[in-house]
């Protein structure tokens, strides 16, 4: 998606504003709270982890549903216990629920 017009129109409504409007809207702050590890599994030498209903390798991308709305992330690294995502250019480390 253009974040900008120097980086693309849409063609059937030049003047429109409104693919940059998603774009600016794509990269708003997200809660680390809004994520929730369910579970980590080992298979295979391949590191699994649940993050709020969705299964993520290392190295997948994603969207998942938060409080406040879908939010795409990527799983960078998966430990004992820990899950490192990066979310918008920022990476966070995710615990494990204890439920």
């Amino acid at each position: 998606m253009p974040t900008s017009a120097r980086e693309g129109r849409d063609p059937f409504y030049p003047e429109s504003t409104h693919p940059y409007e998603d774009a600016v809207a794509a990269k708003r702050t997200v809660d680390v709270n809004s994520f929730s590890v369910k579970g980590i599994s080992i298979e295979n030498g391949r590191a699994m982890a649940i993050i709020n209903n969705h299964t993520f390798g290392i190295g997948d991308e994603g969207d998942v549903l938060t409080p406040s709305g879908r939010v795409h992330l990527r799983c960078t690294d998966i430990k004992a216990g820990v899950v490192v995502i990066d979310v918008n250019g920022s990476k966070r480390e995710l615990n494990i629920d204890a439920k």
